[in-house]
């Protein structure tokens, strides 16, 4: 489903607006709102792509605006698309578009959906006037879109005071289909990639991106040669991937449909056999690859990707040559280099890599990245002499000596060299304020320097940088650690009881903590294992749904979680838990062995017993495992 949010009960939009791209420009594109029943992906996207396209052809300052409010105070932030009305905007909003941008003109309209015509309203409206100078009304079915759509890329040009080249003449040329069928199919689809773009991957929860799958393979299989649609679910498809949005089923779903559609371009075949590797299926990764290699066997990512599902099941051998072969394949960057180093370092030949990324920087000495890797693979390799020469010269001899200096800096600090480290980590920090693993690197530094009062700042800069929740739950226990002392040692106190076996002495040191230690896991953790060992079930179950809700990395929430859910008879709950805690942290002991007694105890005896031969190997000097390994297979 779309991501929309319902204003009515905001104050005026532009006002609340949390990310409203405000900027000098000649003519400003609101979405178009959407009437009732109409679908305001379509609405947002007939002005947007009016608007991309003057912009790509012409290189008019003609821009779109973009509505997204914040939905949620949880961290990250979450965002929604609004549509501000169901009909056509007031007067005073254009009016504050005018006020917050140096704007000479403005687009808006209306798209309504009914008894299967489209009835789009454009407006165009100049600085300084209340009426708008022109405006105009097309009625319209799937097959008719380009004729609303030209006018108003027309209307865009006239304004920005520019004229389309000779090659955007015909529909095929300005829209890159003739098929206005296709074309509306794919902006419906478009939208929600443009969606995820525009949050940075903060989209709300109830964001379903099923409809824009299918939208897009529907204007593929209306026009199979338009590029766009193809390429716009591929990258649709890889984002939800990398961000675990929407079901992994439909993502495979989509995938393997566009593979079928295209049974000649590799690239639907890559990208399947990316998203097998995410999902953590390599043979199945590998399968569709060397199915891709089939077709063309001279492409270096093919190879790249083939080595890392090569790696990951662990064929080594093969894995090494499938990196060789994308190296000798690809140019001077040998952006693939990085994995044959590290397997290569993997197998104990840690002393070989600095060879390999030498060969690269001696045949592009201008190579930032080559000379930091360079530099990294001379300490790991245990010579960090010639580490700091060989940092110093491709400070001399690289393209960009910022990401040399940023390998440099961890570098210096090992060897105890603070002053440089930090002057070379300030440097980079100053271009690039929210890198949170920079950040906390050189917090790591100031602490190790004995300047520990600078580094709550530099925590503080880590958390405004939106952190993954895993790393905001480490820094947030490094702060509190640093500027709560004394309650930390009470944590300690606790530990002590718990490892004397006095569990409700430690609960009630820690139960005073929830509130003064909301953000602390450390704590969390500690008060849902002593609430567990001392038969207080209920309140461990909040206090691991706490943990979880903090740290999701960590497996002793879900573990803390699984023992308070069983002796309560929520195995349905327990159930889903770990298997939500398996897709977190798949090869988690503690985690599967719940699984297996959850799905046992539900009846799925199927389940149990594959997760008893999963456990099989691990349980052999095991004897607590081995029983639960006995339970399972019963």
């Amino acid at each position: 489903m779309p991501a929309e949010a319902n204003p009515s009960n905001q104050t005026p939009f532009f006002r609340t607006a949390s990310r409203y791209n405000l900027q000098a420009m000649s003519v400003a594109v609101l979405p178009f709102n959407a009437g009732p029943e109409t679908r305001p992906t379509l609405a947002r996207q007939f002005a947007n792509f009016a608007a991309e396209v003057v912009r790509a052809r012409t290189q008019a300052e003609v821009h779109s605006v973009n509505y997204l409010m914040q939905v949620s105070e949880e961290q990250p932030a979450k965002y929604a698309n609004v549509n501000p009305s169901e009909g056509l905007n007031e007067i005073d909003m254009i009016k504050q578009l005018f006020e917050q941008t140096q704007a000479a003109a403005a687009m808006d309209g209306l798209l309504v959906e009914k008894d299967g015509k489209y009835h789009l309203t454009y407006r165009i409206f100049a600085n300084g006037t209340e009426a708008p100078v022109a405006e105009e009304t097309f009625e319209f079915d799937n097959t008719g879109a380009f004729r609303p759509m030209r006018t108003m890329i027309e209307e865009l040009c006239a304004r920005a005071e520019v004229v389309l080249p000779a090659e955007a003449q015909t529909d095929d040329q300005l829209f890159g289909t003739a098929n206005s069928e296709a074309f509306v199919k794919f902006i419906e689809g478009y939208d929600a990639l443009q969606y995820i773009e525009k949050t940075q991957g903060q989209v709300i929860n109830e964001f379903n991106p099923k409809f824009a799958y299918d939208a897009l393979l529907e204007a593929i299989q209306l026009d199979s040669e338009w590029e766009a649609p193809y390429a716009t679910l591929l990258n649709l498809c890889r984002a939800c991937t990398q961000l675990r949005l929407g079901r992994s089923e439909d993502i495979e779903e989509a995938l393997t449909k566009a593979k079928s559609l295209t049974p000649d371009d590799i690239r639907a075949m890559v990208v399947l056999g990316e998203f097998y590797q995410a999902v953590n299926n390599s043979a199945k990764s590998l399968e569709v690859l060397q199915e891709a290699l089939k077709i063309e066997d001279n492409e270096p990512a093919i190879y790249t990707r083939i080595g890392i599902a090569q790696s990951a099941l662990g064929q080594v051998d093969e894995a090494e040559a499938s990196f060789q072969k994308a190296v000798e394949l690809e140019p001077v960057d040998k952006p693939s280099m990085g994995f044959l180093a590290q397997i290569v370092a993997g197998q104990g030949r840690a002393h070989e890599v600095p060879m390999l990324w030498r060969e690269v920087v001696d045949a592009n000495p201008e190579n930032s990245h080559a000379w930091a890797n360079y530099g990294a693979s001379l300490v790991q390799a245990g010579n960090e002499a010639e580490a700091l020469r060989a940092f110093d010269e491709g400070l001399e001899k690289a393209k960009e000596p910022l990401i040399v200096k940023r390998a440099y800096a961890p570098a210096l600090a090992h060897v105890q060299e603070f002053d440089k480290a930090m002057d070379y980590y300030e440097d980079v920090i100053e271009m690039a304020p929210q890198d949170v693993q920079l950040l906390i690197e050189y917090a790591q530094t100031l602490q190790a320097a004995g300047r520990t009062f600078e580094v709550p700042k530099v925590l503080r800069d880590v958390l405004g940088g939106n952190p993954d929740p895993n790393t905001r739950a480490q820094t947030l226990a490094w702060l509190v650690e640093l500027e709560q002392p004394k309650r930390v040692e009470s944590v300690a106190q606790a530990q002590e009881k718990m490892n004397a076996e006095d569990y409700e002495g430690a609960v009630k040191i820690l139960r005073p903590m929830r509130n003064w230690l909301a953000d602390y896991w450390k704590m969390w953790a500690l008060y849902a294992a002593a609430l567990n060992r001392s038969g207080d079930f209920r309140e461990a179950e909040e206090a691991s749904n706490r943990l979880i809700q903090l740290f999701p990395g960590n497996e002793i929430g879900f573990a803390e979680l699984g023992n308070a859910l069983g002796p309560q008879g929520k195995h349905e709950e327990q159930y889903n838990a770990m298997r939500y805690g398996l897709s977190i942290l798949p090869n988690s002991l503690p985690i599967v062995v719940n699984y297996g007694l959850a799905a046992k105890r539900l009846g799925k005896t199927d389940e149990a017993k594959q997760v008893a031969e999963a456990l099989r190997q691990a349980a052999a000097d095991n004897k607590d495992l081995q029983e639960v390994v006995a339970e399972l297979e019963k």
